[in-house]
C-alpha cells in the first residue's frame, strides 16, 4: 500500500511539473508557508485496533508527522523514491483546526503541499 501511496503522490507530481501552466517552480517559502524536511511513512492511527492500510504522509526531521494534500501542488521532482529525504513547502493547517484527519490520525497538522522536492 505504501509503494502504491507514492507512486499515486510522485504521479501527481509529474503531471503538475509537465504541464504547460506558466507557474515558477520557485523553492522559495512564501508568506504564511512552512518548509518541512522528512521522509515518506505511513500516517499513526490514534487507535490500533485492525488498521493496516497505510496512508502515507511524512515524518518530519523535527519529530512531527503531517498528513498530504497535494490539491494545491504545483511543482516539484518526478522521480522521488519512497527511501528519498524530501522536502515540501506549503501551507500548515495544524491538527487542533483540521477536521477528520485529526480525528483519525496522529498528527501535528495537515500540510497543503505547493512543492515537493527531494531534500
Amino acid at each position: 500500500m505504501l509503494a502504491l501511496a507514492v507512486v499515486v503522490v510522485i504521479a501527481g507530481v509529474s503531471l503538475f511539473r509537465n504541464r504547460d501552466n506558466g507557474l515558477n517552480d520557485s523553492d522559495v517559502v512564501q508568506a504564511g508557508e512552512t518548509q518541512v524536511v522528512g521522509s515518506f511513512a505511513c500516517l499513526p492511527y490514534k487507535t490500533s485496533g485492525n488498521k493496516t492500510d497505510c496512508v502515507l504522509g511524512i515524518k518530519g526531521d523535527d519529530g512531527n508527522v503531517y498528513a498530504l494534500n497535494t490539491t494545491a501542488l504545483q511543482g516539484g521532482d518526478a522521480d522521488i523514491n519512497p527511501e528519498d529525504k524530501i522536502r515540501m513547502i506549503g501551507v500548515l493547517e495544524p491538527a487542533s483546526t483540521t477536521s477528520e484527519e485529526s480525528k483519525i490520525f496522529d498528527i501535528f497538522g495537515v500540510m497543503k503541499v505547493r512543492i515537493l522536492k527531494k531534500a
